[in-house]
């Protein structure tokens, strides 16, 4: 209901409606581009990407045989990404995805 008061204090109200649609579901995932990988020391990279549209950032990685570890998951929503990977394995190759 919406209310109006004038300076002597009288009231006028009207009812409102309001309808919000929430049945929309967003179905499309994020399409990423820009990914970079770069050395920060021995055994440390920065991965970094963009989304085009907000969503959370993580990253699976592992040797070139096996992908078999993740980043912890930042739940904040940005369209700029960016995950320090530490403590990397120096041999074999890491494998990023």
């Amino acid at each position: 209901m919406a209310k109006s008061y004038d300076a002597a204090g009288n009231v006028a109200t009207s009812s409102v409606t309001v309808t919000v649609n929430n049945s929309v579901a967003d179905t499309t995932p994020p399409v990423i581009s820009a990914v970079s990988a770069n050395p920060i020391f021995f055994s440390s990279a920065t991965i970094s990407w963009t989304t085009d549209e907000a969503s959370d950032s993580q990253v699976d990685y592992g040797t070139s045989t096996a992908v078999n570890l993740s980043s912890t998951l930042n739940a904040s929503t940005v369209t700029a990404h960016s995950i320090i990977l530490t403590a990397l394995p120096t041999i074999p190759p890491i494998s990023i995805e």
